[in-house]
């Protein structure tokens, strides 16, 4: 473990309307440093919806929030200091050397929290991405002390795409961990429900949402398909086609948006099966929280899905959805479909193995070195962070105008 009250600037975006995989890693890598003793603070644009979904925990109140967009006033009295980076892809890109200006203000270590690279996710993405969209990433890898990915294949990728990092940097992978607590606490009780995890809309298409829709057949008579997307929803012609086709095979469809841990694992354990039809992942969170409520999944054949093991979930081709239909028809045919992998889930994705995990990545950090700042970058990055500032704050009032 590091040494008690090692200090932790954890700088992430939190204010998307669309549920993100990413974010909710940054928060519960939040939670698993502040049960190790660490100082925390997380430097957010607005407290997460999905931040109360963690109260139970005994950490939980001792992480720092902090959501305006000047630096925050965080712990520096330890010898370990280290600022985290969660990139993103959209305004304010400021954030970035804000980051960076506070790691060398205060003589920190970075961490690139790496969810996917352009080159893993266009090589997989049926609609691919401009590159540019990542070069904030490329920025802090070339001035971070490690690159943490979300897997062993993101990691694989990372290795190639981060070529500008420096020799010393620390290139690892964690598995992120679910929210086992809340997982363990939700209402027990099986139902006909088919549940599916996705999101629609624009720059949504590798969630292959529309992938469910025509795979839906006969299977799905007398039961309920249970659609759990962003709180963005999705659009009225697409819910249309869903109903229409439910209607068609006899069965019903429900739609939740933006509901609580909660309520999500509530759903998971009432269902029969889960729809899981993603092109892309970073890591892929509804497959590995079915198999630890032993809920049997169909997914789409990932790398980065099998990396856990492949008891509990079916994999079919990408893109296949007669396939996706002629599993569901068989394991809904069987009488106990369900799978017992919750032990070795846990070890694997835990929230206490992955705290222990990240505890030793980030001792490993910190004893790989010093601080590689000069006064050349520091201005540089301010000038920056000034100019990131004044340009997201006149996109912002553009927008009062259209």
């Amino acid at each position: 473990m590091l040494q008690p009250n090692a200090d932790v600037l954890i700088s992430a975006l939190t204010g998307s309307g669309n549920y993100s995989g990413g974010r909710y890693h940054a928060w519960i890598m939040a939670e698993a440093l502040a049960s190790r003793s660490h100082n925390v603070t997380f430097w957010g644009n607005q407290y997460p919806l999905y931040g109360n979904d963690f109260k139970d925990y005994e950490a939980h109140k001792r992480i720092k929030f902090h959501g305006k967009n000047r630096a925050p006033s965080w712990s520096t009295s330890s010898n370990n200091r280290i600022v985290i980076v969660v990139p993103h892809t959209e305004r304010p890109f400021g954030r970035y050397y804000g980051a960076l200006l506070e790691a060398a203000r205060s003589s920190a270590r970075v961490v690139l929290l790496n969810f996917e690279s352009p080159n893993w996710f266009n090589s997989m993405s049926p609609e691919r991405r401009p590159e540019m969209l990542w070069d904030n990433w490329r920025l802090v890898a070339q001035h971070a002390d490690g690159i943490l990915s979300s897997s062993n294949e993101g990691a694989r990728f990372a290795s190639d795409y981060y070529n500008c990092r420096r020799s010393d940097c620390l290139l690892e992978y964690i598995h992120p961990a679910i929210n086992s607590k809340v997982a363990d606490s939700a209402s027990e009780g099986r139902s006909e429900q088919i549940i599916a995890i996705t999101r629609f809309g624009n720059g949504n298409k590798h969630k292959g949402g529309l992938d469910i829709l025509h795979a839906l057949g006969p299977w799905i008579r007398g039961r309920q398909l249970l659609l759990i997307v962003g709180r963005n929803g999705m659009e009225q012609s697409i819910e249309s086609a869903f109903e229409k086709r439910c209607y068609e095979y006899g069965g019903e469809l429900r739609i939740l948006q933006g509901i609580s841990d909660y309520q999500k694992f509530t759903e998971i354990k009432r269902s029969r099966l889960m729809l899981f039809l993603s092109y892309f992942e970073g890591f892929g969170y509804p497959p590995v929280e079915a198999m630890y409520c032993g809920v049997p999944c169909i997914a789409y054949d990932l790398p980065v899905l099998r990396e856990l093991g492949e008891t509990g979930v079916t994999f079919v081709a990408r893109g296949d959805v007669n396939a996706v239909s002629a599993a569901a028809s068989r394991i809904l045919s069987e009488t106990s479909p369900s799978t017992n992998v919750r032990s070795f889930v846990e070890q694997q994705v835990g929230f206490e193995a992955y705290a222990t995990k990240l505890d030793r990545f980030l001792k490993e950090i910190c004893r790989n070195g010093k601080c590689h700042y000069s006064d050349k970058l520091h201005r540089k990055w301010l000038w920056r962070w000034k100019f990131e500032n004044i340009a997201d704050y006149l996109s912002n009032r553009l927008q009062l105008f259209k």
